[in-house]
């Protein structure tokens, strides 16, 4: 065999073994998948409101894309949350009221933990209208009371809202994820949050996550 042939076959070799592996997942990125966002929630949970834990019931109902989580209390809504579904991400549409233009992408189709992304578009509520952009990251909240013997993921999103006359104002909105159990827990500053029955109220001290 010629020294041109056996460099042929070598090559060949070489593109056979190394060049049909499907390349795998690595050890530190998640599918949106794998977060079953949609999954439906107890029928109970607790809403706290400025640091007040109110008890509700909670329903989730999806059509099409569209994915809402109601908390009501005496038969009455109090509060509704919005999210759209598709192939490629799991983004917020509304929440207390507020409404995002573009939905705002809090899983994509994979992640790489604690890697960000952005959004960049619009929060209207009332008729007004302010710009808005957010950088949103993935990471795992060992921490969580609430999934002892669960792996919970974490989104955080710090919002930077123009509030007009050349000045912002910061918001950070905190999304927690089982799999297999979806959406278990939600925060929105100290406003509003969404907690598992038996859990404690958020804090105005900033988890190190």
């Amino acid at each position: 065999m010629t020294t041109q042939n056996t460099l042929a076959l070598t090559v060949a070799l070489t593109l056979l073994i190394f060049g049909c592996k499907t390349p795998s997942k690595s050890k530190d990125s998640i599918s949106l998948k794998d977060l079953s966002p949609t999954s439906k929630l107890p029928d109970q949970t607790n809403l706290v409101l400025a640091g007040t834990k109110i008890p509700v019931d909670l329903s989730t109902r999806q059509t099409g894309q569209e994915f809402a989580i109601e908390l009501s209390a005496f038969g009455e809504i109090v509060e509704l949350e919005r999210y759209r579904l598709d192939e490629n991400s799991f983004a917020l549409v509304e929440v207390l009221g507020e409404n995002y233009d573009p939905a705002m992408p809090i899983l994509q189709s994979e992640m790489v933990v604690n890697s960000p992304w952005k959004w960049k578009g619009e929060i209207s509520a009332a008729g007004i209208r302010h710009r808005a952009t957010a950088e949103i990251f993935l990471t795992d909240d060992p921490k969580a009371l609430f999934a002892p013997n669960s792996k919970v993921w974490k989104v955080k999103a710090t919002l930077t809202i123009d509030a007009g006359e050349q000045t912002t104002a910061e918001r950070v909105l905190t999304f927690s994820f089982v799999p297999g159990r979806g959406l278990v827990s939600r925060e929105f500053g100290l406003a509003s949050s969404r907690i598992p029955i038996g859990s404690d109220p958020p804090t105005s001290k900033e988890s190190p996550n």
